[in-house]
């Protein structure tokens, strides 16, 4: 079963390790996709995945995500 983004991340589980709550929206352990709400000025501590990778798509608003490959560079990629 599919459900609504935004219907589905008012019963968001908390996720103390990245500081985020989290909803599932559809999948198994194979692949699964998740909605979440980062409110303003808020950041994502850093984490990893020991298995799978990790897709970002914003919805609706903008932000910034940087990471570790470029140690030098704080500009980040804009997600507008």
């Amino acid at each position: 079963m599919i459900k609504n983004l935004y219907t589905a991340r008012l019963d968001a589980e908390p996720d103390p390790s990245i500081g985020i709550s989290l909803a599932h929206l559809t999948g198994d352990k194979r692949f699964s996709l998740y909605g979440t709400e980062i409110l303003s000025e808020r950041r994502l501590t850093a984490h990893f995945h020991r298995q799978g990778d990790e897709l970002y798509q914003v919805v609706e608003g903008k932000g910034v995500i940087l990471d570790d490959l470029e140690p030098d560079s704080s500009e980040g990629v804009s997600c507008l």
